[in-house]
């Protein structure tokens, strides 16, 4: 029977050690997707041989090259393991647990009674807050700081005084690090003949890099590009049959789930058309004697660069690029269920950007390239996530 598209599965599971034997014991995530590519490619050398007769004597394997590329359309949370791979490191949770507090409307505060674990809250761009009286004053909020065991809030996220509240403050986030993490990726084909090899796997896969595709009118789709180390077929699947299902939470759209573009901590005057964002988790392999593939990745330098295609209506964000302003771009990503994404670059240069009159009839646009930077406290790329 032919092999039909509208039945082809994509499944995922991390691995406990590189590019480790699947354990059969486990089960594996099953992830939407749009396109996926599953490569395994031989390597093979040209024989230097110089025959009279001018034939190729030979063309040896000298190794296999592995990788995949995977388009998907961004819903809350299938993305945030490859996220967290990419940007190597792990989410980080932090939460007070129920702790009395005083909340101030007048200065956007929350005043803890106990604040020893707002330590790790400090580097939060969003908080949940549960417990309030006022259910204006729960709810995600955005951060603008944390000093001590007080937390001020962005302007309007507290409505009413609260003087003897018991909230749970909650974050979560993932930072720019220094971990490998390698995944097994497996395709399952449906319909193909009984006993034919269904499923394809890769393991020893690492996420390269990660594209954002957020163009107006439109869904925000996503580019996930691993390299692997090895790959083959199975008649059975890698995991053990109890897969767990994709998450079923809607499409984030442009026109209804991207909120205020931030510019050092202000929103961009200028309409924005689009924010192509490139994440680079730029893996190295290292290749040895007696090994088909790779030893391991290495991690080369992490890299964030972008461009934001505004309307031309006022020069500020012209005038950083002329000169040579380092600042923070942030912005968040929501869906109707109340869902938060938060992508922020604390160091973000404009590179370039002069406004372009392309042609008659048409707006003059500025496509301004940033790329982001990194300090020992302020991290290349920093994502917030939570959910109501």
């Amino acid at each position: 029977m032919a092999t039909d598209a509208n039945q082809v599965s994509l499944y995922y599971a991390a691995e406990s050690a590189f590019n480790e034997t699947p354990d059969l014991g486990s089960a594996l995530q099953e992830l939407a997707f749009i396109n996926a590519d599953l490569k395994v490619n031989p390597v093979y050398q040209d024989s230097e041989e110089i025959r009279s007769d001018r034939q190729l004597a030979a063309q040896p394997k000298v190794g296999e090259e592995a990788s995949a590329k995977v388009d998907v359309e961004l819903s809350m949370q299938a993305m945030n393991d490859f996220f967290a791979a990419c940007l190597g490191s792990a989410w980080v949770t932090v939460t007070s647990g129920a702790v009395t507090a005083t909340i101030a409307s007048a200065g956007q505060t929350i005043t803890l009674a106990s604040g020893s674990w707002t330590a790790n809250l400090a580097n939060a761009r969003y908080v949940k807050v549960a417990g309030s009286a006022t259910a204006a004053n729960n709810g995600i909020k955005k951060v603008v700081s944390v000093v001590a065991n007080v937390i001020t809030l962005a302007a309007g996220s507290l409505t009413t005084n609260d003087a003897g509240a018991t909230l749970t403050v909650t974050a979560k986030y993932v930072r720019t690090g220094q971990t490998l993490t390698t995944f097994l990726l497996e395709q399952k084909f449906a319909l193909m003949d009984a006993g034919e090899n269904r499923f394809k796997y890769l393991t020893g896969a690492g996420v390269n890099d990660i594209s954002l595709d957020l163009a107006s009118k439109s869904r925000v789709k996503a580019t996930v590009n691993f390299m692997a180390a090895a790959g083959a077929y199975s008649a059975t699947t890698m995991g053990d049959g109890s897969n767990l299902a994709k998450t079923g939470l809607p499409i984030i759209t442009t026109n209804a789930n991207v909120a205020t573009i931030y510019r050092g901590g202000s929103a961009i005057a200028v309409p924005v058309m689009s924010l192509p964002l490139s994440i680079k988790n730029n893996l190295r392999a290292r290749p040895a004697l007696a090994t088909q593939n790779t030893l391991a990745w290495g991690l080369n330098e992490f890299d964030v660069s972008g461009t934001i295609n505004a309307y031309f209506s006022a020069k500020a964000l012209v005038d950083e690029m002329i000169a040579g302003t380092v600042s923070s771009l942030e912005f968040a990503l929501n869906d109707s269920g109340g869902k938060l994404l938060n992508f922020y670059m604390p160091l973000a240069k404009i590179l370039n950007g002069d406004p372009n009159p392309s042609n008659k009839n048409s707006d003059v646009m500025t496509a301004l390239t940033f790329r982001a930077l990194g300090s020992d406290a302020l991290k290349v790329l920093q994502l917030d996530y939570l959910e109501p």
